[in-house]
């Protein structure tokens, strides 16, 4: 989860900069569209390699909407969450979306889906507390944004819960990382037609944001941990990993 966490963590600020020439879900398109790519292309060798063809069944196409419509929300809330006026900073909103760890021991606990040892609470509260006294995320008051990224937060802990049902049923990683990529891609391009009039410019920021989010912080960081996924590894223990890159977001 090291290199998961490096490439969430340096993407607040890649983003928050990048969203001054780009509107949120236009941004949002152009990630999941290069991390589609990139999913396609190796879902292409490995059906080469096994000389079969490339397809999707019905668990994984269910599953991958579902995941992918609370996927677009999330980064859509932490998109807005870092745009335009009263807007977070990339500290206050690397914070935020950390308060995912305790909302998915949480749901499972009232849904009652599975326990969550006393270890695991602890551990998550102390992460979350010690991340407030380094941070002080907010010195600043409450702004719009922080509302709109705590959406971020509740969109996030829902997708790491039902991926990891998903995933537990037996799905090809692949071909359902590959279709999940492909529904946020067209949920955000549609959006962006309809309410996001405005242009693109096409700085260096911009397609600094686009490849980094769409490479290394949604194609590989979200293909990187499928060996532990299927392990015992429960989901509050794999949402750790997002206590970490508040931590190595730049603080203003």
């Amino acid at each position: 989860f090291v290199f998961t966490t490096l490439a969430w963590g340096a993407t607040f600020v890649i983003t928050k900069n990048a969203l001054l020439d780009i509107p949120p879900f236009a941004l949002n398109g152009f990630r999941f569209l290069v991390a589609f790519l990139s999913t396609y292309f190796i879902a292409l060798i490995s059906t080469y390699k096994k000389n079969e063809t490339l397809n999707i069944n019905k668990t994984e196409l269910v599953g991958a909407l579902i995941c992918g419509v609370f996927l677009f929300l999330g980064y859509s809330f932490q998109n807005f969450g870092l745009f335009g006026e009263s807007s977070s900073t990339p500290t206050t909103s690397a914070f935020i979306t950390s308060v995912s760890v305790i909302l998915v021991p949480l749901f499972l606990v009232i849904s009652g889906r599975q326990k969550i040892s006393k270890k695991i609470w602890v551990a998550v509260f102390l992460a979350l507390i010690g991340l407030s006294m380094l941070l002080n995320p907010f010195k600043s008051g409450f702004l719009r944004g922080d509302i709109l990224t705590f959406g971020c937060a509740l969109s996030f802990a829902i997708h790491i819960i039902y991926q990891d049902y998903y995933i537990k049923k037996g799905l090809r990683i692949v071909s359902f990382l590959f279709t999940q990529s492909i529904f946020v891609t067209i949920i955000s391009f549609f959006n962006a037609q309809i309410f996001e009039p405005q242009g693109i410019i096409w700085s260096n920021d911009v397609f600094i944001a686009i490849f980094i989010t769409g490479v290394f912080a949604t194609f590989i960081a979200f293909r990187l941990p499928k060996d532990f996924v299927n392990t015992s590894l429960i989901p509050a223990v794999s949402m750790m990993a997002r206590t970490a890159p508040p931590a190595i977001t730049p603080v203003p």
